[in-house]
């Protein structure tokens, strides 16, 4: 069936397929769980679904916060050209982090960011005096 869609087959330790255009072949192990020969057999012959996961859409901690890197003092600083294009793209990233975030939130201007700032830092104080309050209450009970 394969061979019919244009597919060139390896067969080996792993089972491979190129296509036309491809220089190299791709081996079924390595697209994942849900593609090994005889579970691609079965969604074929239509004896299972393919269901396919939710991927992950970013590895790095939505939680942390990264700043946007100064290129200029890298580049006097001895790096190359390599890393500023890199230090480019992770700026732009983090733009568009900061964009998404602004939209995702309502914020249109500074005004607000400062107002909404204003209020998470006063209802962290609050909850961190109730952190302590209840620590010192089980500290009591404790002893």
């Amino acid at each position: 069936m394969m061979t019919e869609a244009g597919y060139e087959i390896k067969r080996g330790e792993h089972l491979a397929f190129r296509a036309k255009d491809q220089q190299k072949f791709t081996r079924l192990r390595s697209l994942g769980e849900g593609y090994s020969e005889k579970e691609i057999r079965a969604a074929i012959q239509g004896k299972s679904v393919f269901v396919p996961k939710k991927q992950n859409r970013s590895k790095i901690n939505s939680n942390k916060i990264s700043l946007l890197v100064d290129i200029q003092a890298k580049l006097q600083a001895g790096k190359g050209a390599g890393y500023e294009r890199w230090a480019k793209v992770f700026n732009l990233k983090q733009m568009a982090k900061t964009i998404a975030f602004l939209e995702e939130n309502k914020i249109e201007n500074y005004e607000e960011l400062i107002k909404m700032s204003q209020e998470v830092a006063a209802e962290f104080q609050q909850i961190s005096k109730q952190i302590k309050l209840i620590e010192g209450k089980r500290k009591t009970i404790a002893s």
